[in-house]
This record gives C-alpha cells, sequence and structure tokens, in this order.
C-alpha cells in the first residue's frame, strides 16, 4: 500500500477542487475561497483552462 506525503494529498485535494468547478458543481469564486486564493487570481486560472 502507497501513503502519499503531504505535498501529494494537498496538490490531489486541489485538483479535485478545481474538477468540481469545472464541471459546474461548485462557482468559481467558492473554489478560489476554498483553495485560499484571490478570486482575481481563480480568474486567471480560468481563462487558462479555457484557452
Amino acid at each position: 500500500m502507497r501513503f502519499y506525503n503531504e505535498a501529494e494529498m494537498e496538490r490531489t485535494m486541489k485538483v479535485q477542487v478545481i474538477l468540481r468547478a469545472m464541471a459546474k458543481r461548485t462557482t468559481w469564486w467558492q473554489t478560489a475561497e476554498i483553495l485560499g486564493i484571490s478570486a482575481r487570481q481563480m480568474r486567471r486560472w480560468k481563462e487558462r483552462y479555457e484557452e
């Protein structure tokens, strides 16, 4: 059984939260709040995703 270190777990959780926003299960601003980043930074990430 493989155990994940703390950094791997954190990255996995971030990806899960972003995937929820992409699936429209949460809003982008809620995702930003969960991740602890600004709404502006989340908009930048979203724009990059949409490109």
